[in-house]
C-alpha cells in the first residue's frame, strides 16, 4: 500500500493538522501585531521582537510539516513568512530599531541571505547572525554593517 494523498495530508493527517494549528498561531500573532505599542514608542522594538521570535519558531515548526507534500503547510509558511517580513519592516524603522534589526529589514527586501550579507560587507557569517540576534558586535563591523544597510537601502528604494 501506497501512501494516499489526501491534498497535502499523509495517511494521519499530520501536515493539514499542524497547518490548521499554524494558522492558528499565526492568526494569534496577527492581533498581537495589531496590539503593538506605536512604533515610535520605548517598548515598540522589545515588544515587536517578542512576536518575532514567536514568528520563527512557528516557521521552524510548519517547515517540517511541508517536507510531507501538498499545500495545506506551505501555504501556511508562506502567510507565516510574509507575516515576519512586514513586521521586521515595520521593527526598522521604528527610531528604536537596532542595528541587526535593520539589517535583517534590508536583507529580506533586498532578497539576501546571511551569507551573502556578510560577503557583501567583508564580515564573517558568525558576525551577522549574531547582530541580528542582538548580540554585540566590533565597531568596525558595525561601521560595515551599516554601510550595507545604507546601499541596499539606496537600492530597494529604487527598485
Amino acid at each position: 500500500m501506497g501512501t494516499h494523498h489526501n491534498g497535502g495530508s499523509d495517511r494521519d493527517g499530520v501536515p493539514n493538522h499542524r497547518a490548521r494549528i499554524a494558522h492558528t498561531a499565526l492568526r494569534t500573532l496577527v492581533a498581537r501585531i495589531e496590539s503593538l505599542p506605536a512604533s515610535d514608542s520605548d517598548g515598540f522594538v522589545t515588544a515587536a521582537g517578542r512576536v518575532l521570535h514567536e514568528l520563527r519558531k512557528l516557521d521552524v515548526t510548519i517547515s517540517a510539516a511541508a517536507e510531507f507534500g501538498g499545500p495545506a503547510p506551505v501555504l501556511a509558511l508562506s502567510a507565516i513568512r510574509r507575516t515576519y517580513t512586514a513586521l521586521l519592516s515595520r521593527v526598522a524603522q521604528s527610531p528604536h530599531a537596532t542595528l541587526g534589526q535593520r539589517l535583517a529589514a534590508s536583507r529580506h527586501r533586498a532578497e539576501l541571505t546571511a551569507f551573502e550579507a556578510a560577503g557583501a560587507c567583508g564580515v564573517a557569517l558568525e558576525v551577522i547572525v549574531g547582530v541580528e540576534a542582538r548580540l554585540p558586535v566590533p565597531e568596525d563591523a558595525a561601521a560595515a554593517l551599516q554601510g550595507l544597510v545604507d546601499q541596499l537601502d539606496q537600492v530597494t528604494a529604487v527598485a
